[in-house]
């Protein structure tokens, strides 16, 4: 995350995604600034994992099992946001899958899975975020994250 302000400390972060390779990365970079971190789980194994991958630094995370795609545990979880800490200043949405396959072979429910968990949730999320992020007074940041075929030149196998 090139461009962060090196302190941090004054800043309360979300990261969608965060427990993934990629958010694990973001969620470093943002405790070495010194930010409260929110990172967002859903399953138990997914939890300890990057609990683990923490180590000492477990204690500056504060986790939200959250299934994103469902509107109402994502207003929940910025209700949450909302009362405490009360403010959110970055937004990093990571969160998101992946299904290959043909798209002759791709299922309808496949389909609308990948959409929900990677533009459904960030949509959810932003949507959830902006009241927050307008208190913050103009500091407010979101970062979505997109896979690289999203912004190349299709592959085989690739349209879910």
């Amino acid at each position: 995350m090139t461009g962060l302000p090196s302190d941090l400390s004054d800043r309360v972060a979300l990261v969608t995604g965060g427990t993934g390779a990629l958010g694990r990365a973001v969620v470093r970079r943002l405790l070495a600034g010194g930010a409260p971190v929110h990172v967002t789980w859903r399953g138990e194994r997914e939890r300890a994992d990057f609990t683990a991958f923490l180590g000492g630094d477990a204690a500056a995370v504060t986790l939200h099992r959250v299934d994103l795609t469902r509107d109402t545990e994502v207003s929940r979880l910025f209700e949450v946001l909302a009362a405490d800490p009360g403010r959110l200043d970055i937004l990093a949405c990571i969160a998101g899958g992946f299904t290959a396959g043909a798209i002759e072979d791709t299922a309808p429910d496949a389909w609308d899975r990948m959409v929900a968990i990677n533009a459904t949730s960030a949509f959810l999320c932003c949507r959830g975020a902006v009241p927050l992020l307008r208190a913050a007074g103009g500091r407010g940041r979101i970062v979505t994250v997109a896979a690289r075929p999203a912004l190349e030149r299709g592959a085989a196998g690739m349209s879910a």
